[in-house]
């Protein structure tokens, strides 16, 4: 999403901070891109349905499951679209003035906290052709708005996805592997009761209009505020 002014003052009046558990599983799970594998049911179904211009949810359907293991996180979703479509198939191109799914991250220590420093975080997102981008971000708090800087070219080694269309929806499966994730001084795998802070967002143009913007963590205008994401718990 392109960030833009907004006055960090206003989130008091967002809901309280979202959390999320990802459930441990003891073996790889093989991507389809289906979510049909019987170890998506351990993890609890999130709503992306957030609109951070609105300031509402929104009637469309959007779910999130989280899984990990001793290599990977595991994001899935599943989209409610009567028309999935997207024309940008490389690597890094800007998915996400299409159609998209994205996953924003702070790994962190266990006891560390975001803010008031700059933020370090990930974002990564898939498109219904299977695309993906990522790119490494700093946001910087502050009273006013200040766009993060961006690397394109940094890359998380090693990341997988999957996606399949169905009729009137797309689902999509990806693993994000924690040996990509060094830039972070940060214990890999994660133990079970770390947290970690975490973004769920969703890019929907039905049938090539404009963009409805969808998150999980309820934020204002942009999802570039990494002191908003909401909170990922590892269970163990």
């Amino acid at each position: 999403m392109l960030p833009s002014p907004i006055p960090l003052a206003a989130v008091g009046s967002l809901p309280r901070p979202s959390r999320a558990v990802a459930a441990r599983i003891a073996q790889p799970l093989p991507l389809d891109g289906s979510l049909t594998s019987p170890h998506w049911l351990a993890g609890s179904p999130l709503d992306v349905n957030y609109d951070p211009i609105a300031l509402k949810r929104q009637p469309i359907a959007t779910t999130a499951r989280l899984l990990y293991d001793d290599s990977f996180l595991y994001v899935g979703f599943d989209c409610e679209d009567d028309d999935p479509w997207a024309t940008l198939a490389d690597r890094d191109a800007q998915l996400w003035t299409e159609e998209t799914v994205e996953v924003f991250l702070v790994p962190l220590r266990r006891g560390q906290g975001v803010g008031p420093n700059p933020v370090q975080y990930l974002e990564l997102g898939v498109n219904p052709l299977n695309a993906q981008y990522d790119i490494l971000l700093t946001g910087y708090p502050g009273p006013t708005w200040r766009s993060p800087d961006s690397d394109i070219g940094w890359d998380v080694a090693g990341l997988r996805s999957a996606v399949r269309v169905w009729p009137g929806r797309w689902t999509a499966e990806i693993a994000i592997p924690f040996a990509g994730l060094t830039t972070w001084d940060v214990p890999m795998p994660p133990r079970p009761g770390d947290v970690w802070r975490m973004q769920l967002g969703r890019a929907d143009r039905p049938h090539r209009g404009d963009t409805q913007w969808l998150c999980w963590a309820p934020m204002r205008t942009t999802f570039h505020q990494p002191w908003l994401f909401g909170e990922l718990s590892f269970a163990g």
